[in-house]
């Protein structure tokens, strides 16, 4: 039992260090372009020290966030898509799909920074536009997969009601609809989607299933154009403007600490706030319907299988499939 636990800890870690150095690979160029913008443009040191603490944490928190996904969220979006597939109940499948849709849209946390953007409309509004829009073209993927609709065919339908939504839309949304597109893209929304849509293809088969395991993230990023669209018809913002953020004033080290131990309460508050309706009682009762017996999950893609058949992994919160 020692031996086994000491052997799956070694490769967790070794996955993480793998994390931490692709992330540190993917932010290293930014940040030597922004070191030598800086030198270029006379930046102020504080602006700049504030921009390389902020680098090292996020280096630190994209190992962490990708090792999690593929931990818990790439297999916990097959083994749901896997039980919706084998469902015959296809209004259930439907709701099940809008409600993920919009409840992982919400979590997204490019959603926050397009949202505070935008000045003339509250914050709510644009997030649950954006999440609506994401749910209900979410059920239509889900329905393309199961009725092997080509994927060519709605995007053409889709976007063509695009274009024509945009002769009416004041100018003011029209980029903010299309940049709203773009929520779909990002880290929390395309891992959980792309894993539902693979459980899905694979479990309900056929010539087209390797066809079908690709498209839903193109169909849902069409949602939230459509729909801010026409919140922009409908909806008066008044006036408003844009409040410039200014640099923050730091003179020393222990200032970059103080605002830095000052700001992460604040957006641990704000995530745990967005993150706790995947944990209420109401969401997994809604998905119990779907899922009479809940998919046990494998983290076989990051640790060895070690355990013989009907004992738990040692790992929490994880269950083998045997």
């Amino acid at each position: 039992m020692d031996d086994t636990l000491k052997k799956q800890r070694v490769l967790l870690n070794k996955q993480f260090r793998l994390k931490v150095s692709e992330a540190f690979s993917s932010v290293l160029p930014i940040t030597i372009i922004v070191l030598i913008l800086s030198i270029v443009c006379a930046v102020q040191i504080g602006p700049l020290v504030m921009f390389l603490t902020g680098a090292v944490l996020l280096v630190v928190g994209m190992g962490v966030f990708t090792l999690g996904v593929d931990m818990s969220m790439l297999p916990m979006g097959e083994g749901i898509g896997e039980q919706l597939a084998m469902s015959k109940k296809l209004w259930l499948v439907a709701l099940i799909s809008f409600f993920m849709g919009v409840i992982i849209t919400i979590a997204e946390p490019d959603l926050t920074v397009l949202a505070n953007q935008v000045a003339s409309i509250p914050n709510m509004v644009i997030i649950l536009t954006v999440a609506l829009g994401v749910g209900v073209f979410m059920v239509a993927a889900v329905m393309r997969i199961f009725f092997h609709i080509p994927l060519s065919r709605l995007l053409i339908v889709f976007y063509a009601l695009v274009f024509i939504l945009s002769l009416f839309v004041p100018k003011e949304f029209l980029a903010v609809a299309f940049d709203s597109g773009g929520v779909t893209t990002g880290p929390i929304t395309v891992p959980f989607i792309l894993s539902l849509c693979l459980g899905l293809a694979s479990t309900r088969g056929g010539k087209s299933a390797q066809d079908d395991s690709f498209g839903m993230v193109a169909l849902c990023s069409v949602g939230p154009i459509l729909m801010v669209m026409v919140l922009g018809i409908m909806y008066d913002p008044g006036e408003a403007f844009h409040e410039v953020v200014k640099p923050i004033d730091v003179q020393t080290t222990q200032d970059v600490v103080r605002e830095f131990l000052y700001g992460l309460p604040k957006y641990f508050a704000e995530r745990l706030f967005r993150d706790e309706i995947f944990c209420r009682p109401s969401t997994a009762s809604l998905l119990s319907l779907c899922i009479p017996s809940p998919p046990l999950l494998s983290y076989s893609r990051l640790l060895p299988s070690t355990q013989s058949a009907g004992k738990r992994c040692l790992l929490p919160l994880c269950r083998c499939r045997r």
